[in-house]
């Protein structure tokens, strides 16, 4: 299984998505986005550290969870396991 953790700003609200709706196949998957400042003393020219974004996927019982309760705020934690 893998695991991942960041600290990291939303970058919009998290998407709710049925696959295969209306089928015994049925899943749901939530999508987000979320923007990590680099760490480090380095900065770009306009003195920013530079940013990587993270498309992320949660599938199945998770997903609605994740968008019931990842609010649009500054600032989240995000590990999943």
């Amino acid at each position: 299984m893998n695991t991942f953790t960041t600290v990291g700003r939303l970058t919009g609200a998290p998407v709710l998505k049925t696959i295969n709706a209306g089928t015994a196949d049925e899943t749901k998957v939530c999508e987000f986005s979320i923007a990590v400042e680099r760490t480090g003393g380095r900065t770009n020219g306009d003195g920013n550290k530079p940013v990587d974004y993270f498309d992320i996927r949660v599938w199945g019982a998770r997903a609605e969870a994740h968008q019931k309760h990842l609010a649009w705020t500054p600032s989240r934690i995000v590990h999943w396991a």
